[in-house]
């Protein structure tokens, strides 16, 4: 397992469209799906530390492992 004490900083986007840095040793990320009820369509995001951001749930996963490989 790769050194989990260094810090992580993720650039994402709120759903309103300001952006969201976060810098954290650690993330609970959980996948949601979202409705948009204009349209009638779903789409996925996922929620980081409590915000809810336009980024999906695999995206912000493969960020956060790319982050700890260096």
């Amino acid at each position: 397992m790769k050194n989990m004490s260094k810090f992580i900083e993720l650039e994402l986007t709120l759903l309103n469209g300001d952006r969201l840095y976060l810098c954290d040793r650690s993330f609970r990320v959980h996948s949601e799906t979202r409705k948009n009820y204009d349209a009638e369509t779903e789409y996925n995001g996922a929620g980081v530390n409590g915000y809810a951001v336009i980024e999906d749930y695999d995206h912000v996963v493969k960020m956060i492992r790319k982050a700890n490989e260096v």
